[in-house]
């Protein structure tokens, strides 16, 4: 059977070192934790028990521990060896045991992707797994990256540790040791189950298997692609997360903000990078000059932000009055006491597009209404997408709501004459006319 005080262990331990340790403490403990073999057998039991199922609160919280124990991994081989081609990949075997229970809980993810409490909370860990690689790909340039950028799986036959419950196998631990390796893998449509619109067990590697499961902020490669430039990860990392965050109910809003999201956050070196991560990762100014991707544009729109979008489109424009965001969270940042808002965070973004590239005729419409509803219904609300070019038009995460509601477009509509209210939206795909910079 499962450990069922598992949940309770490492919840205890991750509010200890969250609310009483330094930076400087804090990478000691977890070392300590990492390395003791009775905590490592605990959670190997965990991740071999075939006795029964998971509850999503217990699997949660060996997620977000995990991920915090691969950081630590890769925070002491680098620390601890030259940047050399001797470290370039960290070949430690408690690296590979953490990756192999991360990869374990990543099949289980789907299950929990309707569940939108659980859901933010591993997408919150992504988040910080996903910062943590890209701040030490930037900081350990050349072979440490991996010479492949995308993650390749073993051509040898698998060992019993990497089949599943059902005989199939899985990708090995050590195909994805290297950083951008793992990188590739979180950014992956197909191997990514909560982060992305796909369900990647009904999936089959095929042209695009190199798509990226991140809301794009650029209509182009750049963004679109599972190993894009740091950069371009790191902009759509940022707005992947705001993106869920302001789908989310608002009962789910403000629990994750209030309380997931700050104590959480506590746990990782780096402070929360919404308002500088610019900074961090520079773009140059011909990638600035890209169109926005519809999904971005939909987003704003979703929010109120309209009077960005449009040929005289001013970003210092606030949202619209009937829309919260403003009032809505105001965020004190882990280790940093700065204040700033979503509509903060979606105006550096937006400064980083060319709204002016956006083609006139890309219109569209998320499905509300009756007469839409009806329009709706010849949809199979339950199919998923097969490639990741349909993202643009289903978007299906951001925009499914609890009752399945699709996108459809307008040439689907002819003759609705009901609009939707701006709270049965919870993103519109419609991107309207061209904006200049």
């Amino acid at each position: 059977m499962y450990d069922t005080n598992l949940k309770t262990l490492l919840q205890s331990i991750m509010e200890l070192l969250g609310s009483s340790f330094g930076i400087s403490a804090r990478t000691y403990a977890l070392e300590y934790i990492r390395t003791d073999s009775t905590f490592s057998s605990r959670l190997i039991d965990f991740n071999y028990s075939r006795g029964g199922s998971p509850d999503s609160g217990t699997l949660i919280a060996v997620l977000q521990f995990i991920c915090v124990l691969l950081h630590s991994c890769y925070k002491a081989n680098t620390m601890t060896r030259p940047a050399s081609t001797e470290c370039a990949v960290p070949d430690t075997m408690e690296l590979q045991l953490y990756l192999q229970i991360f990869l374990e809980i990543a099949r289980n993810l789907h299950d929990i992707r309707r569940d939108e409490q659980f859901s933010l909370q591993a997408r919150l860990c992504h988040f910080h797994l996903r910062w943590s690689l890209l701040l030490l790909i930037k900081s350990c340039p050349g072979v440490l990256n991996g010479s492949d950028a995308a993650f390749v799986e073993e051509d040898t036959p698998y060992s019993p540790e990497l089949m599943g419950p059902d005989g199939l196998s899985y990708t090995s631990p050590y195909s994805i040791i290297a950083p951008k390796k793992l990188l590739s893998f979180l950014n992956s449509w197909q191997r990514n189950g909560i982060d992305g619109i796909y369900d990647p067990e009904t999936l089959q590697d095929g042209n695009e298997s190199t798509g990226s499961c991140l809301v794009p902020l650029h209509d182009a490669a750049c963004c679109r692609s599972q190993d894009g430039a740091l950069e371009h990860v790191a902009a759509c990392t940022i707005l992947t997360i705001v993106a869920h965050v302001l789908r989310a109910s608002e009962s789910n809003k403000h629990e994750f903000l209030q309380d997931y999201f700050t104590q959480y956050s506590r746990l990782w070196d780096h402070h929360l990078p919404f308002d500088d991560w610019d900074e961090e990762f520079v773009m140059s100014e011909e990638d600035r000059c890209r169109a926005p991707s519809h999904e971005f544009l939909a987003i704003l729109r979703s929010v109120g932000l309209d009077k960005w979008v449009g040929p005289s489109g001013d970003l210092r424009q606030p949202p619209s009055a009937n829309m919260p965001l403003n009032c809505f969270v105001k965020l004190t940042p882990a280790f940093r006491w700065t204040t700033f808002t979503f509509t903060d965070v979606l105006r550096t973004l937006a400064s980083h597009v060319d709204m002016g590239a956006v083609p006139t005729n890309n219109l569209g419409v998320l499905s509300s209404g009756s007469a839409v509803t009806a329009a709706a219904s010849t949809i199979d609300r339950h199919r998923l997408p097969t490639s990741a070019s349909e993202s643009s038009r289903v978007f299906a995460d951001m925009a499914r709501g609890p009752e399945g509601s699709r996108f459809v477009d307008l040439d689907a509509l002819a003759g609705a004459t009901k609009q939707p209210s701006s709270a049965e939206i919870p993103f519109r795909e419609s991107v309207g006319a061209s904006t200049a910079r």
